[in-house]
């Protein structure tokens, strides 16, 4: 019998508790006992009303997402949290989360990345933790070019970018909200992809000389979704794994 506590310690076991954030929350979310039986596990980045209900259909025994659950301290339980909270329970749907431990961990979410643009000899880079990563691309590229593979890979659409003259070679990843990084990209690669960027991040990475792409969010984090199901079938080939699809949340017009 595979149980929620055998689950979480395999997945700890590859995205270590030691690569999070000290201001993090991730684990272990919401579980009655961590004894229960898993048959039937969903994945997906985050929890909303769409993957609820794939789980409710699927009839899953648990959902692991990569966005916490439970980010931010919980007041009180109402509107949305109770509306999840209460159909999840009703359920008997367990909630394991993997956030930045996940980003950093080895073939994590920037390694999935990375992989996915076609970046080779791949280094760690991103703070204390090692974020993200750097790698070179196959042949240098002009800006221009880059931003349309990066569409062609992430199936993002469209971005927005700052281009530079300069050819790439050098890349740096990290997937969502990476903006506090940018200096750091700047002195190792000729580009970075990233997302979340504010105004400033693009008057910064002109000055820097760095070509900047915001692939959004979703479209550079839910690549690992589908890492996470091939491990977990890989480990427990008995349980029955699905990948469900957040979404994006918004759409451009």
């Amino acid at each position: 019998m595979i149980t929620v506590k055998d689950i979480d310690e395999f997945m700890s076991s590859w995205a270590d508790p030691k690569y999070s954030e000290s201001w993090d929350n991730d684990g272990i979310m919401f579980c009655g006992d961590l004894s229960y039986e898993v048959k039937k596990l969903l994945i997906c980045l985050d929890i909303n009303e769409k993957t609820v209900k794939d789980a409710e259909d699927f009839k899953a025994d648990l959902i692991i997402t990569h966005h916490p659950f439970i980010f931010n301290a919980l007041k009180r339980i109402q509107d949305r949290n109770w509306q999840y909270i209460s159909r999840l329970v009703e359920s008997g749907i367990s909630v394991l989360s993997y956030h930045t431990r996940l980003d950093a961990a080895p073939g994590g979410v920037n390694d999935v990345l990375a992989e996915k643009i076609g970046l080779s000899d791949t280094r760690s880079f991103g703070g204390e933790k090692g974020i993200g990563r750097v790698g070179k691309l196959a042949a240098p590229m002009k800006a221009q070019d880059f931003s349309e593979l990066l569409k062609n890979v992430l199936g993002c659409g469209t971005m927005r970018c700052f281009m530079n003259e300069k050819m790439i070679s050098e890349v740096s990843v990290i997937g969502g909200g990476g903006k506090d990084f940018i200096f750091e990209a700047a002195h190792i690669s000729d580009a970075y992809v990233t997302a979340d960027l504010s105004h400033n991040s693009f008057i910064t990475a002109s000055e820097l000389g760095i070509s900047i792409f915001d692939a959004g969010h979703y479209h550079t984090e839910n690549p690992v979704v589908s890492r996470v199901a091939e491990k977990i079938k890989e480990e427990f080939p008995h349980i029955a794994v699905k990948i469900g699809d957040s979404g994006c949340p918004f759409v451009l017009n």
